[in-house]
């Protein structure tokens, strides 16, 4: 998952290599850092890995700031000490070292330790399991104005061009693909082969083969998909196989499947509704509390002007300001940051009173 992350040799393993050292992996992890460790399903019939992938829960070894603490310390100090391991690439929520069975061995095998919240653990195994399928899966979520990802079924509630709130929709697998159109007894049962998986991703109800084009993709997504070998032997499964398409235009308004995403997840419409009336809320405030109002009855402006509503808002609170603004009570509004104004000129020196 961590592609060529390590700059010193590594070299692909067999299968059974794979399990063996996934098991010295598990036991290793659990009981040095006391924290749960998944492993990422591949098809069964897979001869041989660039690399192992494993999901590692992180919430135990935060600092209090928030920081991850272990990356650079416990778990580098665990590589190099339990695995051999001789070169490390860090970021926020993945390591990636080279296993070596001896510290003599010349090629290593390249492991990504992947750092998951406690709660995303088996949405995570979900995303990533049988190769490219959590990428494939995601493109019919993507039609309905999902996101398929490692932290399950969220909805993405936009505003225009910019996103909102994510909505949490599901974590259940099986209830998420029965949703975007598949067979989640299928599913279930594995695969034996990358074919079989390739089958399954377009078994959906709602697949189109226009979803997949790269030419239909954004850049960034087109860039990345371009690379992936297992995507673009998807893209000759699609065009070599007569495949059944939905009945649907893929440019479909996407919130014209609501009624069939809340059909599926009742609790989902009134999350949405509680959503859309925070947003409305937002839209009221940002008319009555912007520069230009806020500007007129202050004289403030520019830096200060901008200071000045940061730190009203913090004296104040979210909460109290919507409220305000709920309640249409602007002269209140109008006159608690003129009351602010003074405090706010006394504790920045540099501003004029």
């Amino acid at each position: 998952m961590g592609g060529n992350a390590l700059q010193v040799p590594v070299r692909r393993i067999s299968a059974t290599e794979m399990t063996r050292i996934s098991t010295h992996l598990n036991a290793v992890l659990r009981k040095e850092l006391g924290v749960e460790v998944r492993f990422i399903p591949a098809y069964r019939s897979k001869p041989d890995f660039g690399d192992i992938d494993v999901i590692v829960e992180r919430d135990k070894q935060l600092c209090e700031d928030g920081v991850v603490r272990f990356i650079h310390e416990d778990l580098i100090e665990l590589a190099r000490t339990a695995f051999n391991a001789r070169e490390f690439a860090p970021n926020t929520s993945m390591l990636s070292f080279d296993y070596r069975d001896r510290v003599t061995d010349l090629e290593g095998v390249q492991v990504d330790l992947l750092l998951t919240p406690s709660a995303h653990l088996q949405t995570s195994v979900d995303y990533y399991s049988y190769n490219d399928l959590g990428n494939f899966i995601g493109r019919i979520a993507h039609k309905m104005g999902l996101k398929f990802g490692h932290e399950g079924l969220v909805y993405l509630h936009r505003e225009d061009d910019h996103l909102f709130r994510t909505i949490p929709v599901s974590s259940d697998l099986s209830r998420t693909l029965e949703c975007l159109g598949f067979d989640s007894q299928r599913y279930a049962r594995g695969f034996e082969t990358l074919e079989e998986i390739f089958a399954f991703a377009a078994s959906s109800r709602y697949f189109h083969r226009d979803l997949f084009l790269l030419e239909n993709r954004n850049h960034k997504a087109r860039t990345r998909d371009r690379k992936r070998v297992n995507y673009n032997a998807f893209l000759n499964y699609i065009a070599s196989h007569n495949l059944p398409q939905y009945p649907y235009p893929v440019e479909q308004n996407k919130e014209e499947w609501l009624p069939h995403i809340f059909k599926h997840f009742p609790d989902f419409e009134q999350n949405l509704l509680s959503s859309r009336q925070d947003l409305n809320k937002q839209r009221k405030f940002k008319q009555v509390f912007n520069g230009k109002n806020v500007g007129a009855y202050t004289g403030l402006q520019g830096k200060e002007l901008g200071a000045f509503m940061t730190a009203f808002r913090e004296h104040l609170s979210s909460e109290e300001l919507l409220a305000l603004v709920h309640k249409e009570d602007y002269q209140n509004l109008e006159q608690r940051a003129r009351d602010f104004l003074p405090v706010f000129q006394r504790s920045h020196k540099a501003f004029k009173i």
